[in-house]
């Protein structure tokens, strides 16, 4: 574990860089780009909250801004792919899966009554328990990526002090595998919409076949997944299919995670020329 708190050297250089009313906070763990240990600086002022950043080196100098751009831009993705896939994940991790649960026990009691009754439309009640299935295993994938990302956080904060370009690796092939199972996840409910649609429209035909009130849960269920797709999912596509100035952008699903990875990496990189940048301080 390195020293990771400012040295007298690091607050003189942190000191010089500040302006006046502003705090300053340097992180508890620095990038190690093979050869040097970098550490990040931020500024906060009084009213609008982070104004600036500055790079130091190990031994607390100012590096020039040429050699800043770099470990700056790890850190920011570093921070930024931990910080927005434990947040998105928490959420994900605490929604009850009660919904998908019942509707698989429902369609399965009378799966073997839709193939009697509707031999062509009962291939939806098959698609839909199929698919069904595979997103009830979203828990067990999300309590794995949580916990593996927890983990590389701890091991560069708590045991190591600094993340290198392996571990920064790591990080992102871990966090990539969340937006990469909300984007499947979303695909497999945009495909059922025809089939929730079909079962609705036939399953009051199954008469006492298929009791009153089971009929009603299960048409609730399937009309409530498909406002829900029109609404909610569709929204959460556009994060997917479309790039922050608008422009369509395609997924080679064959190749998802990579796929996904190099969209987000662009967008980010955009923003941080854009918008990080100009905030750095190194002279």
């Amino acid at each position: 574990m390195i020293n990771t708190k400012p040295t007298p050297r690091h607050i003189e250089s942190i000191k010089k860089y500040k302006k006046l009313f502003e705090k300053w906070d340097m992180w508890d763990f620095a990038y190690f780009d093979g050869s040097e240990y970098n550490f990040l600086v931020q500024y906060f002022a009084p009213i609008k909250g982070i104004s600036g950043y500055l790079i130091l080196n190990y031994a607390g100098d100012v590096v020039p801004l040429s050699q800043a751009k770099q470990p700056f831009w790890h850190f920011v993705n570093f921070n930024t792919l931990i910080s927005q896939a434990i947040s998105d994940i928490l959420p994900q991790m605490k929604k009850t899966m009660t919904p998908f649960e019942e509707r698989v026990r429902l369609l399965k009691q009378y799966q073997q009554t839709f193939r009697e009754l509707f031999p062509i439309e009962s291939a939806s009640v098959d698609r839909i328990i199929f698919e069904t299935e595979k997103t009830l295993e979203n828990p067990k994938i999300l309590n794995d990526i949580y916990y593996t990302l927890s983990d590389y956080q701890e091991q560069i904060q708590k045991e190591l002090g600094y993340f290198d370009l392996n571990l920064l690796n790591k990080v992102n092939e871990t966090s990539i595998r969340y937006p990469a199972l909300m984007y499947t996840y979303s695909m497999r409910e945009r495909s059922l919409n025809k089939d929730y649609e079909t079962v609705v429209n036939v399953i009051d035909q199954a008469g006492g076949n298929i009791p009153y009130k089971a009929r009603k849960i299960i048409k609730n269920f399937l009309r409530a997944a498909r406002a829900s797709n029109k609404d909610a999912l569709e929204k959460s596509m556009r994060q997917f299919e479309w790039d922050d100035e608008g422009n369509r952008v395609y997924i080679d699903e064959s190749r998802l995670e990579e796929s996904l990875l190099g969209k987000f990496r662009d967008e980010g990189l955009k923003y941080f020329q854009k918008k990080m940048v100009k905030k750095l301080r190194n002279p």
